[in-house]
């Protein structure tokens, strides 16, 4: 595994977190400028453990190795970072063994140099609550460690064990082995004194042997792979025999009783290099310091300084392997210890082989031999699978592999394999059993206590049982040629291939008169298919149906079609032919001619007498004539001319407005009676730039001096003759006036014996004039009033922004104080609410309340065309006209 840690769930080994920790890029540069390969300058885990909630990984870090504590539930949070020299190797092809001690102290067998020459076992305070004396093995002293490669270590009481294997010192006076040690410390070591203050004290190694028994002896001596169990107090451990020799392997196991009386017994010491070695017994003090009793380095500092290998050699339990295999080279191992129907605590041990093999061996009570109950082949295509690390895991019931090309999660059991009594119970499985109620071979952990169980554990099948042959996995799919298809057979071209894949009956092999495999041992797929013609069709209707014309049939290259490189058909795929006994074609010149319609013209302008959307009509035309018809050919079909609706110029808007307030037309009657008018106008809008303002209906009432109002007039006082006629309007449009009069019979009347009124007051035609809705007129006193410049071009032309002047004559009528009229509000600074038509004039000064009368626009030498009023040369001094700049209108 390098640049990257992974956390995965244990049953399904769903990724749950990935952090990546590669090697700075500095550091790879360095690495390589140094004559290390790319491959080899990357950051390479090498150790990974827990320690209470917390993670200890360390890698190479392109030979500049280094270590982290990390969450063990969050891999990318880093709380502190920690040299990894002499905790981790430099090499990443370089063994390496670690653990944490129970106090938190970090024991570490590993190189601790760039070129993997310095390999010492060290002690550094890892996460210990107390400062502890970081200690090593005595660097470049043979006796200590000779080139060793170490393949574990493990914890027991006061001690660290290591396991490793290193050329034997003890026999280099007749060449060269390799011998398999386990070595101790004490974990309470404080170091030497003097000039091994930094070394340890307590350091002791003794050779561990897998033997062959017999005359001549023979040694598994090289150790490859170790588990410590501690509940048992047994280790396990897996040999081979050197590289240089035939390949052999065995299991040994170790009961720490045993090893513990080897470190006991006599020291191997060696007095020169050309002397023998020979046993001997230190003094109480020595051996006492060696069992970390007490420190007595001060006094034994000289004496245990030549003490390192011990005299007596570790045995297995039962003097010899408890498994052996021939022709292979086991390299790990992990175990399981479980009940079973009549044996408590049997152990199952899973090894792996240098060709991806994992073996389960079932360990005899008494530890007298082994069973081997199956064997897995494991397989990642045409690679090797190239085991690095394999663990057994309780919980899940699984062994999890780790490999260079990924995790592996295999269960322990394979019970339902077995199907029958016979093979299930002959097989020895301590994870399986047969129940006989059921009649099933299940797993054996849930069902020990069942009457119905049935297991054999105790001792192994005996050979000569009747083993059925079972068929193996299917090997990957490889190209193989067809039956009866040689290479001669197509000169130079490929033969016919299919693509097949194998499977051997061998798991396992048929034996002593069991059955073969049932069913095929090669599958085949995927052939070469050479395509061939099909069938032809049937003729084809002719071409034409006079003068030359021609018939077809056809085939398809379907029959087989070509598949997986198989040739394609070879010839024609369509045949034609003449048509024979056809009549002549007549002559084309007389051959009659449809008629075909022209374009459509362009469509006419839109017409019509309304307004509005839709409300014209547009037509447009087309004639037959491309071609016309000719020589009794059909005239064209359709229409000639096509209508649709368009749409006119918008429809004016008319909108009438609401009756005006009550207007009080002024009146010379001395009764204190008066005339009222109100108006409803009429706004028409060709466009919204263009608007029309016209008298719609006008309302009159008379009131007399008390406020009562009539729409009859009253009757006339007897003094006065009736009314006259009224006179003819003074203007056709635009607002003119007419009078009526009356005599007095006597010599004097009370009232006017004139009354005027306004008339035509609608537009003249081409004059627009629209008012705004409502109209505020500011009293006399109030703030001043802006005048606003006229609008250029027409007077009587408004656009549709409002318009602030409008031409409406205002004149000043007194009236009583007796009665207000209905539409007026008049005070100090209000104002009077009027409609479009009429303006309010409050420039009375004989009276303080007015009220203004509507006069016609005719009377143009009093008021101006701007409709704001001329100052009269006639009137008082002591009267004031309005202010011209006091006039505005909203």
């Amino acid at each position: 595994m390098r640049d990257t840690l992974y956390r995965l769930s244990l049953q399904g080994l769903r990724p749950l977190e990935r952090a990546d920790w590669p090697a700075p890029p500095e550091k790879a540069k360095l690495c390589q400028d140094k004559g290390q390969t790319e491959e080899d300058c990357h950051n390479y885990i090498k150790v990974l453990l827990s320690y209470e909630q917390k993670l200890f990984a360390c890698g190479t870090n392109a030979f500049s190795p280094i270590c982290s504590w990390r969450e063990i539930e969050s891999l990318s949070l880093v709380s502190e970072w920690v040299s990894g020299v002499a905790s981790c190797p430099h090499n990443p092809h370089s063994n390496v063994t670690a653990i944490f001690a129970n106090s938190g102290e970090y024991f570490a067998g590993t190189p601790t140099d760039f070129t993997s020459s310095d390999t010492a076992i060290c002690r550094s305070h890892g996460a210990s609550p107390r400062k502890s004396v970081m200690l090593r093995t005595t660097q470049y002293d043979s006796n200590w460690l000779n080139e060793p490669q170490f393949v574990g270590s493990f914890e027991d009481e006061h001690f660290i064990y290591f396991v490793f294997r290193e050329i034997a010192v003890e026999y280099l006076n007749y060449g060269k082995a390799i011998y398999s040690r386990i070595a101790r410390v004490c974990k309470n070591d404080s170091g030497g004194h003097l000039v091994m203050k930094d070394n340890w004290s307590t350091f002791l190694k003794a050779r561990l042997k897998c033997p062959v028994p017999g005359d001549l002896p023979f040694y598994y001596d090289e150790v490859q792979s170790v588990e410590y169990l501690s509940q048992e107090k047994i280790l396990v451990a897996v040999f081979t025999t050197p590289t240089n020799s035939i390949a052999g392997s065995a299991v040994c196991i170790y009961n720490m009783s045993d090893i513990h009386m080897a470190f006991e017994g006599p020291y191997k010491v060696q007095e020169s290099r050309m002397s023998t070695w020979e046993p001997r017994s230190p003094s109480h003090l020595a051996r006492e310091h060696f069992k970390c009793n007490s420190d007595t380095r001060y006094h034994q500092s000289i004496e245990y300084r030549n003490y390192h290998l011990m005299y007596e050699s570790i045995q297995p339990i039962s003097g010899e392997p408890v498994y052996k295999a021939t022709l292979k080279r086991f390299t790990h191992v992990t175990v399981d210890v479980t009940d079973t129907k009549n044996v408590a605590k049997q152990l199952v041990v899973f090894v792996a082989t240098q060709n991806d093999e994992i073996m389960k061996l079932a360990i005899l009570p008494r530890y007298e031999g082994a069973c081997l109950v199956e064997t897995w082949r494991l397989k990642n295509g045409k690679e090797g699978f190239n085991i690095n690390t394999m663990q057994f895991v309780k919980a899940s019931m699984s062994i999890y592999i780790g490999s260079d090309n990924g995790v592996l999660r295999i269960g322990s059991e394979r019970c339902s394999r077995y199907k029958s009594r016979s093979s299930c119970v002959g097989a020895v499985d301590p994870h399986c059993g047969w129940d006989d109620a059921r009649e099933l071979c299940v797993k054996a952990s849930t069902h020990l206590q069942d009457s119905y169980f049935i297991q054999s554990t105790a001792s192994c099948p005996t050979v000569n049982t009747p083993v059925d042959g079972g068929w193996s996995s299917w090997l990957d799919w490889e190209q193989c040629m067809q039956d009866d298809t040689p290479y001669a057979a197509y000169s130079d071209d490929k033969p016919d291939m299919c693509m097949c894949r194998k499977r051997r009956c061998d798991n396992p092999r048929p034996a002593n008169g069991g059955q073969n495999c049932q069913g095929a041992s090669i599958a085949v797929t995927n052939c070469t298919v050479h395509g061939g013609w099909s069938a032809w069709s049937g003729w084809s209707e002719c071409s034409a149906s006079c003068g030359i014309a021609v018939k077809s049939r056809r085939r398809s290259c379907t029959s087989p079609e070509p598949k997986f490189g198989g040739r394609v058909c070879v010839g024609l795929d369509v045949k034609d032919m003449y048509c024979s006994n056809l009549p002549p074609c007549p002559d084309p010149a007389l051959a009659p001619v449809d008629g075909s319609w022209s374009p459509w013209n362009a469509w006419s302008p839109c017409t019509g007498t309304g307004c509005g959307v839709g409300a014209g009509i547009r037509e447009r035309r087309r004639v037959c004539g491309s071609p016309a018809p000719k020589h009794g050919g059909a005239d064209c079909d359709g229409p000639r001319s096509e209508r649709q609706s368009c749409d006119l110029r918008p429809c004016e808007l008319r909108k009438a407005t609401a009756w005006s307030p009550w207007v009080q037309i002024p009146s010379n009657t001395s009764d204190g009676s008066y005339m009222e008018k109100r108006f409803k106008f009429l706004c028409k809008a060709p466009t919204p730039e263009q608007i029309r303002l016209s008298l719609a209906r006008e309302e009159e009432r008379y009131c007399n001096a008390r406020g009562t109002c009539s729409s009859t007039p009253p009757e006339e006082d007897s003094a006065w003759e009736p009314w006259g006629p009224w006179e003819a309007c003074s203007a056709a449009c635009g607002g003119g006036q007419q009078a009526r009069r009356r005599r007095c019979r006597n010599t004097s009347c009370e009232g006017p014996a004139d009354m005027l009124r306004a008339c035509n007051t609608h537009a003249c035609v081409g004059v627009l004039v629209c008012l705004a809705s409502v109209i505020f007129c500011q009293r006399r006193g109030s703030l001043p009033w802006n005048r606003q410049p006229r609008v250029p071009s027409s007077p009587h032309y408004i656009t549709a922004k409002q318009n602030s002047y409008v031409t409406v004559p205002l004149k000043e009528v007194p009236r009583k104080a007796k009665r207000q009229p209905s539409f007026s509000g008049i005070g100090n600074t209000s104002g009077i609410l009027l409609s479009k038509s009429n303006n309010l004039s409050n420039a009375n000064h004989n009276n303080p309340l007015t009220t203004p009368k509507l006069y016609p626009k005719a009377i143009a030498n009093e008021y101006d065309s701007m409709g704001t009023l001329r100052r009269h040369s006639n009137q008082p001094n002591n009267k004031t006209n309005l202010d011209i700049e006091e006039d505005k209108f909203y």
